[in-house]
């Protein structure tokens, strides 16, 4: 019920809301990207510097992103599991005298939920305080090289304003398409349970 609730509307949310932001800010950094080459090719390459170390690192930590999100699903299952189980056979519980220990293994069920999810929050926290730092590193970037240039008369002030304008946009087109990497990483890990659901080897009835 987990997979068919949760992790369906996980994938889901990705197929549709996030891929359009993906698409629209992939079409904003291209075209930001592009007029930064006509302006000044030294402070685009520059900016494009930024990208190769901070995709690497994004797609190192987006794994870990993905399997602490399927670790999390499965542990908030095993809890549902508990409860359903316990409360659908409450009167056995109860009968057994066995309350305060079941009540003990919910407990210590959810104890693992928070620590799986506390482990989660710090990587993505990390994840994307670096992914909104990568963009705004690439426009201090820009600033100081592009002040050098423009005492060195390579530049205009009119350029470099020009540059900065579009290392904003290329700025948080990165840091946006970053963001999208760590969701869909979150959805794989989702697809993944689901997938592992629908391949699963019919048992051939008796009949």
């Amino acid at each position: 019920m987990n997979r068919l609730s949760n992790d369906v509307t996980q994938v889901a949310k990705t197929l549709s809301e996030d891929t359009s932001y993906f698409l629209r800010n992939f079409a904003q950094g291209a075209g930001a990207l592009g007029m930064m080459l006509y302006t000044s090719p030294q402070l685009c390459a520059i900016m494009l510097g930024v990208i190769p170390p901070v995709a690497v690192w994004g797609v190192f930590f987006g794994k870990k992103v993905r399997d602490l999100s399927k670790q999390m699903v499965d542990e908030l299952a095993n809890a549902g599991s508990i409860a359903e189980e316990r409360i659908s056979n409450i009167r056995t519980v109860r009968a057994l005298g066995n309350d305060e220990l079941e009540v003990g293994r919910y407990a210590h069920q959810m104890n693992n939920v928070f620590r799986v999810a506390k482990h989660k929050s710090l990587m993505q926290g990390i994840y994307y305080g670096v992914a909104m730092g990568s963009g705004n590193l690439g426009m201090v970037t820009v600033l100081y090289f592009g002040g050098q240039y423009v005492s060195e008369g390579l530049i205009t002030v009119g350029d470099l304003s020009t540059m900065l304008l579009y290392s904003v946009y290329a700025g948080f087109s990165i840091s946006a398409l970053l963001s999208y990497y760590g969701d869909l990483m979150k959805a794989a890990g989702s697809a993944e349970r689901i997938f592992d659901l629908l391949e699963t080897e019919k048992t051939p009835s008796r009949g």
